[in-house]
């Protein structure tokens, strides 16, 4: 007998959700989305028509929710649903005050100029921006997930790990710098110019930085401190982890 051909996925379409105004995005579903600043708002969805029923998109005070109306996570509900296709949000917004994923989607955006901006990961999921233009940044992850910045222009990054994740940042300009990590983690910045660090480390971590006047470092642990500029550095360990600078 012919095999049965398997069945098509249908066809993706657009709609476009009428939302009260936001400026903080959290992803606490499995899919793709992209933020774009600028004017006038607009949250875009790209699917098949039975994916898009079940993809809720919500305004709660000043922050947007994308999560399912079932509250599963997106990968469970592509499990019990074959034949489904991909699903991406696109976002255009006027001010980013903060961007989280609290599930293992994906969420990206070329370019954030801000007063302050949160990036956040709790779960496997990552947060990419490409550019940040920011009086103060703060970057945490308390996860296996990760945040990631290309270029940076701040005046102060708080980078907080608690967990087995990553924070990196491609290169930049950042007077100050405060790392904070417990887990085993990694914040990797060698390129970003700093004048000062400052680094706690409590646990087998690793932090890379680049700090031209002063390095504080305390660690309770088997982490490290790795940097370079030659500052002037003021060290505590106890433990195994060391400051190696070169």
């Amino acid at each position: 007998a012919a095999a049965t051909p398997a069945p098509t996925a249908p066809a993706a379409q657009e709609e476009v959700r009428d939302l009260p105004a936001f400026t903080k995005v959290n992803l606490a579903t499995s899919v793709a989305v992209e933020v774009r600043q600028g004017s006038p708002q607009q949250v875009v969805v790209e699917g098949a028509p039975d994916d898009l029923a079940q993809l809720r998109t919500t305004v709660d005070g000043e922050r947007l929710v994308i999560d399912t109306k079932s509250g599963a996570d997106w990968r469970e509900f592509l499990r019990s649903h074959r034949n489904l296709g991909k699903v991406t949000v696109r976002i255009t917004m006027p001010t980013i005050n903060a961007l989280g994923v609290s599930s293992s989607g994906s969420l990206r955006a070329p370019s954030v100029r801000a007063e302050n901006l949160n990036l956040s990961v709790s779960s496997s999921g990552s947060v990419t921006v490409d550019q940040v233009q920011a009086t103060n940044v703060r970057a945490a992850v308390s996860s296996s997930g990760s945040v990631g910045i290309g270029q940076l222009q701040a005046t102060e990054l708080h980078s907080n790990l608690s967990s087995s994740g990553s924070i990196k940042v491609g290169g930049g300009t950042c007077p100050r710098h405060e790392v904070a990590i417990s887990g085993s983690g990694s914040v990797a910045v060698l390129d970003l110019q700093s004048a000062t660090c400052e680094a706690r480390i409590s646990g087998s971590g690793s932090c890379r930085v680049r700090a031209t006047e002063a390095l504080d470092a305390r660690i309770s642990g088997s982490g490290d401190v790795f940097v370079t500029g030659n500052p002037k550095i003021t060290s505590r360990t106890s433990g195994s982890g060391s400051v190696h600078q070169g």
